[in-house]
């Protein structure tokens, strides 16, 4: 690959529309040249306005000479085969996380890539995310109660999401901060659960 990366971003919806911005903040490394999207009607001013190719149809992106690698921000269930497809078009990947719903899907898609020589990569993390300080500072005091608080303000005035999904990428920020965790715990609200 030489010059910009051309890529079909797959999934438009808050994140994929988040990521969009993101990436077309870098138009040295890479070049959004199409979209996918279900729900075309919802994200097709959007595209227009960018200078995007919009379909609702994956084929489309996978058979477009332009597209060198796709970006998955997708429904989790639909990972695998997505990258499965991807492989056999020769696309490279970059797949928001979970990577697959089984630990046997995602040995697959690595096998898969590793085997076709196809780059695969896998996101999130807090690195790149407004605001690390405070997420820093309740790291280092190891005080819930703040981070709680202080995911609550971001949520509420950024229209975010609510604290229940940020402690859930907490463990994934804190690792990447302070090292391998000494113990994990989950909950849920869910009865019988």
């Amino acid at each position: 690959m030489s010059g910009p990366v051309g890529i079909a971003l797959v999934g438009m919806g808050w994140w994929g529309q988040k990521m969009l911005n993101v990436l077309q903040a870098a138009p040295d490394d890479i070049r959004v040249v199409r979209a996918v999207e279900p729900n075309i009607d919802a994200v097709r001013g959007l595209c227009a306005d960018k200078g995007i190719a919009l379909t609702a149809d994956y084929a489309d992106a996978l058979s477009d000479q332009a597209v060198e690698a796709v970006i998955l921000a997708t429904p989790h269930s639909l990972h695998t085969a997505q990258i499965e497809a991807a492989v056999a078009a020769g696309k490279h990947i970059f797949c928001e996380k979970p990577l697959a719903l089984t630990k046997a899907e995602a040995e697959s898609s690595v096998a898969l890539c590793r085997a076709a020589g196809l780059v695969l990569g896998m996101g999130h993390d807090w690195r790149w995310e407004p605001n690390p300080g405070f997420k820093l500072f309740t790291v280092a005091t190891g005080n819930d109660n703040v981070r709680l608080a202080v995911q609550w303000a971001i949520a509420e005035a950024t229209g975010g999401t609510p604290p229940s999904d940020e402690i859930f990428h907490a463990p994934v920020f804190e690792n990447s901060v302070s090292g391998k965790p000494n113990a994990v715990q989950c909950g849920s609200d869910l009865p019988g659960k």
